[in-house]
């Protein structure tokens, strides 16, 4: 397969794909109360996640790893996270910064990549564990919505929810100080020559 059809890419454009269906079951078990459209809001949450977690291990496992996968591979998060997040704001259940804190922090992730490779390096975008973690949080909080929304006895209050979405806008801020100060620090070393450690 070449670099553009490949595994690893057509599991990135799938995960793009469930989006809308995930998005059109989620609203209609919320707004219909309907227990089994929200079983399967979380079946096809699932799915993204399991497609988001497999298609960087068949990327590496075949060298199918490319600018082209990168990219549609960070789309898919964005397109999955942004809708999603707008789509809560609409039925009243997350705030709606938590979708302008969403892609604030894909901008300065693109931006700050941008700053932090090397020239000469393969990938284009840098990743650092903080930033790893608040997009997993971003997308854990949507699995214990769909969960709460499962049971009998609600263990996601409003009142925790909402701190939940605090923690996350804190620790969204965190981590674009973060990479800021890593872009700023690279700088200083490739104009100075002598290293910061």
């Amino acid at each position: 397969m070449n670099n553009i059809i490949n595994y690893a890419n057509v599991l990135s454009i799938v995960r793009i794909a469930f989006v809308p269906i995930f998005l059109v079951t989620l609203f209609g078990g919320f707004t219909t109360n309907e227990m089994l459209l929200r079983v399967c809001a979380l079946l096809l949450f699932g799915l993204i996640c399991g497609t988001d977690f497999v298609d960087g291990i068949v990327a590496r496992k075949f060298n199918q790893v490319s600018k082209l996968g990168e990219w549609l591979d960070l789309i898919a998060d964005f397109i999955f996270l942004l809708a999603t997040y707008l789509l809560l704001f609409v039925m009243g259940v997350a705030p709606v910064w938590m979708t302008v804190v969403i892609l604030l922090k894909f901008i300065d992730y693109i931006i700050t990549s941008r700053f932090l490779k090397d020239v000469n390096e393969e990938k284009s975008f840098v990743h650092d564990l903080l930033g790893r973690i608040v997009v997993v949080l971003y997308t854990f909080v949507i699995g214990a919505i769909l969960v709460n929304s499962l049971l009998i006895f609600k263990v996601l209050t409003e009142t925790l929810l909402q701190g939940i979405f605090w923690f996350l806008l804190v620790l969204s801020l965190i981590s674009s100080v973060y990479r800021i100060i890593l872009v700023l620090t690279r700088e200083r070393v490739l104009e100075t020559g002598v290293s910061m450690d």
